[in-house]
């Protein structure tokens, strides 16, 4: 039995049990749950209804005023139902009737003969409201209305009068339907209001019967694995209201231990006593659990409690028993062996242990029990189904079905609320909510087509697990009505979760045990990153959000007049210019905003060079082989049936690159506009390669390149990328599908290595030849450099090297008053210029730390920041037209003022000694000016000043480093401030953000964790997921291998130049033997995406079959079921595994990927020929991170 029992604890995750340990960190996702209004009946008036609104278990009603709709009820002010029944009661005249907290209503007169009663309700003993009713008008409900909170006559009671009869003293009043709402105690919602471990979010007003309003709320899951005892899995099994758990664990010697889990730490538990399999813990920390008794060669069920063992024993006639819960009062439920070998539900407390039967079935079970004793499970007779029942006080309720023929209740609240599983009408098996005697069907999560609910706490919250027909199984959390994907928020799969406690602690597990924590969301940090920061203009930056918090809702003002709410947008500036990007990030909890700056450099100085670069084309066509098109407003390749062929060449200037080194990435862009609204019979292929001599743009046509000078091949004579003549292997390749229709707009073509070669001087510019693979029937045409539209010609996009900004702070300042000439001022909030009439003048010296420059071909761009606060909403007579010097010499900031620039020093000008932009002593051409008018109010944000030159003379060591002057050009009446690098605040104080040309750092990464898949000819439709190997070649009389593999390469996409990709797969089998034949590996592009979830050698996705058995790929020359690999690598037949890796260079792979040239589908990696030579390789699955598949890459 003890086999059966622990068969049956794990049986929810016996196929997770048998994979290696899953590592992963805590990790955190938002989510929201919506509670919606619903119509609920009266319980006398039954064709009426009332609002209602059920949060988290809890049932509210939300103000209703008399005469609306029930969509119009406010939905934001909320109480509670005192009652609400159609029992009788029967009063005399002066008799009240308590209707509880507080309210009560009063006979106060009744007229028997003209059948009226005049009825009082009273709030506290308080008078509220009277009401005459009469029996025999039919007028016989009252219908109490009150101002409440605002809202005008709100319905909050109503009461109805049966029949008035003279009895034999006393006139008799029967009230037969109630309803009231405790008025008294209204809440009113704000959002940003919690509700236990949830905030409030949004607030939906009703608009009709279908949308009556609703209320959402936002809560964050976070996922922590519990880890092991050092083995490959655990099973977590109980929970408590502290967030202890306990449970079992393999250990590092292979056998499995007791564990007590709390505050992030794992312990052995076995060797304090704890010597079985625990099943679960109360806030008393009394563990229950089952253990071997080797006398008795049985189970037993057992206590646990400060080291000491209790034996709760057995069942009349029984052997063994098993424990399933405990509550806090140290009741104990679960099932024994009684007479007959009979197995009932059992209740143990105070030493006892109870069969609670029934006793005409031959099997039940307890499952759960709440702190009232109330008790749940299953009941079964020999032939009979299973049956959910709830035991109460020595009374067992069949708690019934969801129309099938079973059901089984594992979990119950305090509230009585049960949850299990149970068949549907139509056959299926799904969980089920119990409550106030009616069986709810809680559903399925999307896909899935079963599902079954073990726990369930006082907030309603209920938790599980669903299934696909193939038993995939999720955890998920269902709540207010709606049912959530655990595993999908935390990014797992194959997970279960089987408790929740009061705090929102739901136990599962993933194969190790894992603990979902709900908490409410607390407001969001901000924070984000630029990528790149700074570049040449237009400029497209990669904005990615990095706030902590989780936050729900984005907002990003890019600081040129544009705005997004994604969470991680892209944004181009087209000009040049310092952008203050603002950011926020909200939740329900609150928001918070930070800001950056994008610094875009004009495209004069770019290193990026789009259409600017001179550009010429020519048509050739074969029907027109004589013609020179030098000025055709298109170029196109292809062929038109009867017509001919269409090529062409084009040129671009790159005489101002004198090195290779300077070119990380070289883009030709054509934009494709025609043969609009059509399709072609062919796909068109196109292909560039390097004309084999020069042309000449006024001469050359399908039969020549020059004047009176043919080509020796009509139509262009070229080289390939190997350098042979009218070769095959293109420079670069892009294919447009048949079936595509022009989409107007660029398609780019990577032309990196031709345009090295004419930059390093391996070869003269002779252009490009562009020209179609196959020219049959595939006609198309792109605009020419002839065309009257800059953004669509052609043009050729060179990236030189990379460019990065340095913010620098912390800077030393110190004001000149004219009015206070000998005070030093070095450490005031701010700094300030201009004048103030009557008062004199205002100047400013500051100086930034320089020192990590030592060359002004390291400076880019310098801009200097001063945040403007002053005079706060008042304006200037004149406006103030700030400018930037260059200080004549060194000054002290410790002494220096209006008169001195040092102790005992005085300046040669009261005020500062300057140099300006020419070198003139006191000069008046700054180095940088900016004009703030005298209309303008101070708004708070930086203005920006232009201070590269006078920043790259002190970086090249023109001068010493005495830093900035600033003063008004005109100092009359002027006056503004700034705040300083003492004000306190790092977000206001002055800087210096400095754009600064690096060179091309080269990066080493490796990538692993892979996604890999065997694909088996032998059990072609089997997924081999999770297989500690993968493998290519054959097997004689078994069939070939196959496989698939991808890595996430997501952070370099469009980031990053790749210099060299090698896959390294580490060799071990077969051991120690040769093979008759070598094994020939081959990479190859996967045909489109596959799942590793489905993947086998038949299909690639669920109910999705390649096109091909055993895989559908592109080769390197983008050839479907191509023979021409990405890499290869031989292996001898008569070598044996040497436990290394073997390295493929995939480099042009992996870059056709990141460049997005395809889409990232991985690689398939089969033998070339395969017979008799099967070999293996470890997969990420193997459970050593040294000899998993890794992808080694060089980037810069």
């Amino acid at each position: 039995m003890i086999t059966n029992k622990k068969l049956n604890s794990l049986s929810l995750t016996s196929a997770a049990l048998i994979l290696f340990l899953i590592l992963f960190s805590y990790t955190a996702s938002a989510a929201t749950t919506t509670c919606n209004v619903k119509g609920t009946n009266y319980q006398y008036w039954s064709g009426e209804q009332y609002p209602s609104i059920e949060l988290f278990g809890e049932e509210y009603v939300p103000l209703l005023e008399e005469d609306d709709q029930i969509w119009e009820a406010h939905v934001d002010k909320l109480t509670r139902v005192v009652i609400d029944n159609e029992s009788s009661y029967n009063l005399t005249g002066g008799e009240s009737l308590d209707i509880g907290q507080g309210y009560s209503l009063q006979v106060k007169q009744v007229d028997v003969d003209g059948e009226k009663v005049w009825l009082e309700f009273y709030k506290g003993g308080q008078y509220v409201d009277d009401q005459i009713l009469s029996t025999d008008s039919g007028d016989n409900t009252w219908n109490c209305t009150l101002d409440i909170q605002g809202i005008n006559n709100v319905t909050v009671l109503k009461a109805h009068v049966n029949r008035i009869t003279q009895g034999t003293t006393d006139s008799v009043v029967q009230i037969d339907g109630i309803w009231l709402i405790d008025y008294e105690n209204t809440t009113t919602l704000q959002i940003g209001d919690q509700f236990g471990n949830c905030t409030l979010s949004e607030i939906v007003n009703g608009t009709n019967e279908s949308n009556l309003g609703s209320l959402v709320f936002e809560y964050v899951i976070t996922i922590t694995d519990l880890g092991t005892l050092g083995g490959n899995y655990s099973n977590a099994e109980g929970i408590n209201n502290k967030g202890q758990v306990v449970g079992t664990s393999q250990t590092d010697t292979g056998v499995e231990h007791a564990f007590l889990w709390q505050n992030g730490t794992m312990t052995d538990i076995e060797t304090s006593g704890c010597d079985g399999y625990p099943r679960g813990i109360n806030d008393n920390e009394q563990i229950v659990g089952f253990t071997f008794i080797e006398d008795d060669n049985a189970v037993h069920a057992c206590l646990w409690e400060n080291g000491v063992v209790t034996y709760l024993g057995v069942l009349p006639g029984g052997t063994e028993s098993w424990p399933e819960g405990i509550n806090n009062k140290g009741q104990v439920i679960g099932y024994s062996e009684g007479i007959g070998f009979e197995v009932h539900a059992f209740l143990w407390q105070n030493g006892t242990m109870t069969d609670i039967g029934p006793s005409d079935v031959e099997y039940s079970d307890a499952r759960g029990i709440n702190e009232n004793g109330q008790v749940v499970g299953t009941s079964q007779d020999r032939y009979d189904p299973s049956r959910a029942f709830l035991w109460q006080n020595g009374v067992m309720t069949d708690l019934g079905t969801l129309g099938g023929s079973y059901s089984s209740a594992r979990g119950i609240n305090d509230k009585g609320q049960v949850v299990g599983v149970s068949q549907t009408d139509t056959g299926e098996t799904h969980a089920f909510l119990w409550q106030n005697s009616v069986m709810t069907d809680l559903g399925t999560l999307p896909g899935k087509s079963s599902s079954i609910a073990y726990g369930i706490n006082n907030k309603g919250q209920v938790v599980g697990t669903s299934q696909t027909d193939t038993g995939e199984t999720d955890a998920f959390l269902w709540q207010n009505g709606v049912m959530t994907d655990l595993g999908a928020l935390s990014g797992i799969s194959g997970s279960g979760a089987y408790e929740i406690n009061e705090n929102g602690q739901i136990l599962g597990s993933n194969g190790t045990a894992v603990l979902w924590t709900i908490t409410a969301p607390t407001s969001p940090v901000a924070n984000f990153s630029t990528s790149p920061a700074s570049g040449y203009a237009p400029l497209t930056v990669k904005f990615t959000d990095q706030s902590t918090g989780s936050p729900t809702s984005w907002n990003w003002d890019f600081g040129d007049g544009t705005n997004a709410t994604d969470q991680n947008p892209t944004h181009t500036y087209s000009t040049a210019g310092n952008y203050t990007v603002t950011f926020t990030a909200s939740n329900a909890a609150g928001n918070s905003t930070v800001t950056g700056i994008v610094s875009v450099t004009p495209p004069e100085d770019s290193e990026e060079i789009v259409s600017e670069i001179e550009v010429s084309d020519n048509r050739l066509r074969e029907a027109s082989p004589d013609t020179v098109y030098k000025s055709s407003s298109f170029v196109d390749v292809g062929s038109i049936d009867v017509v001919g062929r269409y090529r062409d060449v084009i040129q671009f200037d790159l005489s101002e690159y004198n090195s290779d080194s300077q070119i990380t990435n070289a883009v030709l862009s054509l934009y494709w506009y025609y043969p609009e609204g059509k399709t072609r019979p062919e796909d068109t292929v196109i292909e560039i390669y390097r004309p084999a001599s020069a042309w000449n743009s006024d001469y050359v046509s399908w039969n020549k390149r020059d004047k009176n000078v043919a080509w020796t091949n009509a139509g262009g004579d070229w080289y390939d990328k190997n350098g042979v003549l009218q070769g095959s292997a293109p420079y670069a390749t892009i294919t447009i599908k048949g079936s595509s229709l022009p989409d107007n707009r660029y398609y780019e073509l990577d032309v990196t290595d031709l345009v090295k070669e004419y930059v390093s001087g391996k070869y003269e510019n002779t252009g490009l030849l562009i020209k179609a693979r196959t020219e049959s029937n595939n006609y198309i045409a792109f605009y020419s450099s002839d065309w009257t539209d800059e953004n669509q010609k052609p043009k050729i996009t060179v990236t030189e090297k990379e460019i990065s900004m340095v913010t620098i702070t912390g800077a030393t300042d110190n004001r000149l008053r004219e009015a206070s000439p000998e005070n030093v001022y070095s450490d005031t909030s701010f700094i300030d210029v201009g004048s103030i009439s009557g008062v004199g003048r205002y100047r400013d010296v500051m100086q930034f730390d320089l020192s990590e420059y030592n060359s002004d071909s390291q400076v880019g761009n310098a801009v200097l920041s001063l945040y403007w606060y002053y005079p706060s909403g008042t304006t200037r007579p004149e406006d103030t037209v700030i400018e930037i010097y260059r200080p004549a010499s060194a000054w002290n900031s410790s002494y220096v003022s209006w008169n001195k620039k040092d102790k005992n020093i005085a300046w040669t000008n009261a005020g500062g000694d300057w140099y300006d932009k020419n070198g003139v002593l006191q000069g008046s051409t700054p180095y940088a000016t900016i004009t703030i008018k005298d209309s303008s109010l101070p708004d708070n944000r930086y203005y920006e000043l232009d201070v590269t030159d006078l920043v790259k003379e002190y970086v090249s060591g023109k001068y010493e480093n005495t830093g900035l002057l600033i003063k008004a050009r005109t100092e009359s009446n002027n006056y503004i401030a700034f705040y300083s690098s003492d004000c306190g605040n790092e977000s206001q104080v002055p800087k210096l953000s400095i754009t600064k040309k690096t060179p091309v750092v080269t990066v080493n990464a490796t990538v692993t964790d892979a996604t890999d898949n065997r694909l088996r000819e032998a059990s072609s439709s089997t997924v081999y997921q999770s297989s500690s190997f993968i493998d290519v070649g054959s097997i004689n009389g078994v069939g070939r291998y196959r496989d698939v593999i991808r890595f996430d390469l997501s952070e370099y996409t469009g980031s990053v130049e790749v210099n060299n990709a090698a896959l390294s797969l580490y060799w071990y089998y077969p051991s120690g033997t040769t093979r008759p034949e070598d094994t020939v590996i081959e990479i190859y592009r996967p045909a489109s995406a596959w799942n590793s979830s489905y993947v086998s050698w038949n299909k690639r996705d669920k109910n999705v079959a390649w096109t091909n058995a055993g895989g559908d790929w592109y080769d390197k020359n983008g050839v479907l079921q191509g023979s021409t690999p990405y890499a290869t690598i031989t292996i001898k037949g008569n070598s044996l595994p040497d436990n290394r890796y073997y390295e493929l260079d995939v480099t042009e792979l992996v870059k056709e990927y990141i460049n997005g040239k395809y889409e990232n589908t991985g690689l398939l990696i089969k033998a070339r020929t395969e017979s008799n030579n099967y070999i293996a390789f470890y997969s990420s699955d193997c459970g050593n991170e040294s000899q998993v598949p890794k992808l080694q890459l060089v980037y810069s």
